[in-house]
């Protein structure tokens, strides 16, 4: 007897169900990771706009430097231009240079004042000497020739007395004396020139030529009544060359220093209207 044994139809329908299936549905395509390429593309991306923005950065400090720098050169020349025409524009206030690198120059610093700031009688305190400064300097002179510190100071109020302020009246002084001298010295000698023998016939009146060329170098202006104490003093100055060069002391290179402390004791008090602070 033979057995006949048959599929179950039901595994056959599976199986060519699983068939059909893998045959509709394609196989998925795998994951294709990021490329080197375009890791590097955006690498250099950011590189390039950061490089971009570091440079607008630095152009525009560059440019803000630059406009600084040119705000300051400016200012620098409208201060020079202001100094230079303070005589024309009295109204400009110029903005002063650092006093700490003017007082280490120690420049002479003189300004020139228009009339109508000379004739104001607000008292104010300078940064620097003025014409009138020295003006007053040489109408000081025919009361004292060797003023002390205290005097200077009392007689220019009006000064912020610095090292270099000091320094230039002492030497305005200086020059003060030196002309006195040499004018003293040459009128000494033109005196032995024409025959003087006799020192007491040397005089100083306001019509001698000594006298006009003091004046004229002191006074120029001619607005001033010089003292009669003065005419004294230059006197006993002329007296003092002539009877030095008469006796040859002029041989010796400091024959003039024994004339010089004769000289500095015969000051005078200044008066008060140089130490009045609308004396100005």
């Amino acid at each position: 007897m033979s057995l006949v044994v048959q599929k179950s139809p039901q595994k056959t329908s599976d199986k060519f169900a699983q068939q059909s299936n893998l045959r509709a549905c394609p196989h998925p395509k795998p994951l294709v990771p990021f490329s080197v390429d375009s890791d590097q593309q955006s690498e250099e991306n950011q590189d390039t706009v950061h490089q971009h923005v570091l440079r607008r950065l630095r152009d525009e400090s560059s440019k803000a430097r630059f406009e600084s720098f040119g705000m300051r050169w400016n200012s620098a020349k409208v201060r020079s231009k202001v100094n230079s025409r303070s005589v024309r524009s009295p109204q400009t206030d110029g903005v002063a240079l650092d006093s700490v690198l003017m007082e280490n120059l120690c420049l002479p610093h003189i300004k020139i004042e228009p009339d109508s700031l000379l004739k104001n009688n607000v008292y104010m305190v300078n940064e620097g000497l003025t014409t009138n400064h020295l003006k007053k300097a040489k109408l000081m002179f025919f009361y004292t020739r060797y003023p002390s510190s205290l005097v200077l100071k009392m007689c220019f109020h009006d000064v912020e007395f610095t090292r270099c302020i000091t320094s230039q009246l002492i030497k305005w002084f200086s020059n003060f004396r030196e002309f006195y001298y040499i004018q003293m010295e040459k009128f000494a000698r033109h005196a032995l020139i024409e025959g003087v023998t006799d020192v007491r016939g040397l005089t100083v009146g306001r019509e001698s030529e000594l006298f006009r060329a003091l004046n004229m170098h002191f006074n120029k202006a001619n607005d001033f009544q010089v003292p009669d104490r003065f005419l004294e003093v230059a006197v006993i100055t002329l007296k003092e060359f002539y009877v030095a060069i008469s006796l040859g002391k002029d041989r010796d290179p400091s024959w003039k220093k024994a004339i010089y402390k004769v000289i500095c004791k015969l000051d005078s008090d200044v008066p008060a209207e140089f130490k009045s602070h609308h004396s100005e």
